[in-house]
């Protein structure tokens, strides 16, 4: 399972997941959560909220898509597609890291 979490500078992006700066993903495998890469998102760059299908391109490959805040449609659209969206209340990486792992290995 692939998982992607939005981030910005060194930190959980607080603001909706589409104005993440880059993506940090992930695989749980036997419980653990392992770092794999961190992918950019262009609309940030240019000053841009990304809509779920400028996502899309982006982490069509990550089974859930970790956040603080995502707005009620987008997390409709995101189930409909088959992708698990997960709201955190993190705002240090590692901390984030560790509710990731409880939440999904709770399911």
């Amino acid at each position: 399972m692939k998982i992607a979490l939005g981030i910005k500078g060194n930190s959980v992006n607080k603001a909706h997941f589409g104005m993440s700066e880059k993506y940090r993903i992930y695989e749980l495998e036997d419980g653990m959560l392992n770092f794999i890469e961190e992918r950019i998102n262009d609309n940030f760059t240019q000053h841009k909220h990304s809509e779920v299908e400028d996502i899309m391109k982006i982490l069509s490959d990550c089974n859930v898509w970790v956040a603080k805040s995502m707005g009620k449609k987008s997390k409709e659209v995101i189930m409909n597609l088959g992708y698990t969206p997960l709201i955190i209340n993190s705002d240090s990486i590692q901390e984030a890291e560790k509710e990731i792992v409880k939440a999904l290995n709770h399911n």
